[in-house]
């Protein structure tokens, strides 16, 4: 956080980059990540949140289980897929179950944007 203060001092626009949803990721670290955005907000002048998708070329489908990953659910349908949605262990995705962590962010017009997600309702 000391370089985003910094950059923000120094009169440089500091754009956060945030994934959520990641097959390990707890609700409590989903949570903290959202609470240091919003106690920081004043330096940050943009953030993009991303929901985790698992692509198939990527080491996490390949090591499913190091992940914690119960299931990977193929789309017969998709002649093409690449990204597939996943049941996790103990991981927390809240953002592919209704709940995504990013419409609590504040939505005035020069706040945060977010990836939309079929239950996500955060605008910029």
């Amino acid at each position: 956080m000391q370089l985003i203060h910094r950059c923000h001092d120094a009169g440089i626009s500091v754009t956060l980059y945030v994934m959520v949803g990641f097959p390990t990721e707890t609700r409590e670290e989903a949570e903290h990540t959202l609470s240091t955005i919003l106690a920081n907000r004043q330096k940050i002048q943009e953030v993009s949140v991303r929901v985790f998708y698992l692509d198939e070329t990527s080491e996490i489908y390949r090591r499913a289980k190091e992940f914690d990953i119960q299931s990977i659910h193929a789309d017969p349908e998709a002649d093409l897929q690449v990204y597939y949605d996943f049941t996790p262990g103990v991981g927390w995705i809240g953002a592919r179950r209704g709940g995504c962590t990013c419409d609590s962010l504040p939505r005035s017009p020069r706040t945060f944007r977010c990836s939309r997600t079929p239950t996500c309702s955060t605008t910029s």
